[in-house]
């Protein structure tokens, strides 16, 4: 039986960066025309899919907050799953908006293999679909369950780069273990 894997992108305040993890748990990176790596995660990735549980289980934070938050322009996203039926692939959104119901966003990495979708393209998402949410308020970091999966898996090296660009989840994992 051929295991459907997900393609899990990850974005960075500013550049794009995806982590690939096989489901032996390597770190192993292939890197795309655009410089930003990418990870292969098993769709039976127990770790990750219990990420993505608890940001669909805790997403009401975000949702019961999110005009003030919109309003005091804390940094926001939502990671949405897309699929065709041959590939899946999970895309950090911008310019999020919460409205009827559904997040509305822009897709915020260059897709590897759904060339149907694009770069900026604008997609609704519903909160129960999500894959992960991040909010970062006064140099904290709540939510990116997925990225604090992924982060954990990381060589030394490859977590020294991911922290230069994200500094908020190395927060995050010091605040967890005091």
């Amino acid at each position: 039986m051929k295991i459907k894997t997900l393609s899990i992108l990850y974005m960075l305040i500013l550049s794009t960066s995806v982590m690939s993890t096989h489901a032996s748990q390597t770190a192993e990176i292939e890197e795309r025309i655009d410089d930003s790596p990418i990870h292969n995660v098993s769709s039976e990735d127990e770790a990750m899919n219990a990420a993505m549980y608890k940001a669909r289980n805790t997403v009401d934070l975000l949702i019961s907050n999110f005009k003030e938050i919109k309003e005091k322009g804390y940094p926001i996203s939502v990671k949405v799953n897309l699929y065709d039926d041959t590939y899946s692939e999970h895309f950090w959104l911008s310019d999020i908006e919460f409205k009827g119901g559904v997040f509305e966003g822009r897709i915020d990495n260059n897709p590897m293999h759904l060339k149907q979708y694009k770069l900026g393209q604008f997609v609704t998402v519903k909160p129960d679909k999500i894959s992960d949410w991040f909010l970062i308020v006064d140099q904290k970091i709540y939510g990116a369950h997925t990225m604090q999966v992924a982060r954990s898996r990381m060589n030394q090296k490859q977590r020294e780069n991911f922290d230069l660009n994200f500094p908020y989840l190395k927060i995050l994992e010091q605040n967890i273990s005091k």
